[in-house]
């Protein structure tokens, strides 16, 4: 008979178990080391998993400042490229440049829209699901980053 020494909490309901148990008999949830490691993973604050988090967040933001840049110098050329004399001649580098941090931010709010609006499941042809699974991956950013030089060749043009 095993005493309370050789005893642990069930990762998945806290009852105390055996310490060899492979099942649990209060959740009956099985035991197996790597779905335990996995559960104790979840539930514990390991500060290399956070510090990875944090640098994956930076690279995104940096990732979206460059893009926010590049967006925004294209969207200049291509209005340069236009018809529109007084639309060309308005929208020059200084607005650009204003546009820039605007996108950044159209950016990132279109990060927060995919992160909270994106389907968990997706159903249709083949087709249907890779133009969706692109949109979702990418579809919320790009026309956060697109909103503000458009707003502004608008505002310009009147």
């Amino acid at each position: 008979m095993s005493t309370t020494s050789e005893m642990k909490k069930c990762p998945f309901c806290a009852e105390e178990i055996k310490v060899e148990a492979i099942k649990c008999r209060h959740c009956g949830e099985l035991l197996e080391k790597v779905k335990v490691q996995e559960v104790e993973k979840q539930l514990s604050f390991d500060p290399e998993t956070q510090k990875a988090e944090e640098e994956t967040k930076k690279g995104i933001k940096i990732g979206y400042a460059i893009l926010a840049i590049v967006v925004n110098f294209l969207f200049m050329a291509f209005i340069k490229s236009g018809d529109d004399y007084y639309l060309v001649k308005s929208y020059n580098f200084g607005v650009t440049v204003l546009c820039i941090p605007f996108s950044y931010i159209g950016g990132l709010i279109g990060d927060l829209f995919r992160k909270i609006f994106s389907p968990d499941l997706i159903m249709g042809s083949t087709e249907g699901l890779v133009k969706a699974k692109i949109f979702w991956t990418i579809g919320p950013q790009t026309i956060g980053m697109f909103i503000p030089p458009i707003i502004a060749a608008i505002l310009i043009s009147q």
